[in-house]
Order: structure tokens, then sequence, then C-alpha cells
């Protein structure tokens, strides 16, 4: 029996919306980064945040020049296509967040959102 994630559910969705908007054939990269914290969330008074304790980061993805981001403990700079995006293993930490930074990006330049950023 085959389980379905909210991962899945999401990579569902984006197919659909990158398809019918004709993007899923573009030369479109993601490109992941690590952030710094004071580039991810501005200065504050308190340093009990994970990513000020160094414990967590802000992952970044330009999609099309349309920022998308995801918060993690494993990251990698890395270039993905749309289709890299959705044909991708979502089992390890690091794939999982480029691809919630990449979908994240991609909604908000499909319009179907504008909290993308942190």
């Amino acid at each position: 029996m085959y389980s379905t994630t909210i991962y899945d559910t999401l990579r569902n969705d984006l197919e659909e919306k990158v398809i019918s908007h004709n993007l899923v054939n573009e030369s479109i990269n993601i490109k992941c980064k690590r952030l710094l914290p004071r580039q991810a969330i501005g200065r504050h008074k308190h340093d009990y945040y994970p990513i000020i304790k160094g414990k967590k980061f802000m992952v970044e993805a330009d999609f099309l020049q349309v920022k998308g981001q995801g918060f993690t403990d494993a990251f990698e700079n890395r270039a993905y296509s749309i289709k890299d995006i959705l044909s991708m293993n979502r089992s390890t930490k690091r794939n999982r967040v480029s691809f919630v930074a990449g979908l994240n990006a991609a909604y908000r330049y499909l319009g179907l959102t504008d909290k993308t950023i942190y």
C-alpha cells in the first residue's frame, strides 16, 4: 500500500501548475544556498533562535528572480531545473529543503502565494 505524504501532494500540485503555465520544459534553475542568520531573519535582541546558534540554516531558492526559502539543518549549494525538483527523491533533509525552497519560489513566481521568505 502506498502512503501519500504532504511532499507528494505538493509535488503533484507543483507539476500541475508548471504544466498549465508551460514552464515544465523551460530551462529554469533553482539555486539553493545557505543564508547567514542576519540575511535570513535580520537582527534580533534574543539569541535563542536555532538559526542564530548555528544549528539551523535558511536555504534560499531563486526562481526567475523570485525568492523562496526553507529552514533546515542540512543543505546543499546546487542548481536544479524545475524537472529536477519534480523528480527528486525527497528522502533526505537536503533534498526536502531544496524541494520546499524551490516550491516556495515557484509558487511565488506564479502568484499563488506571497509568503515565501521569512
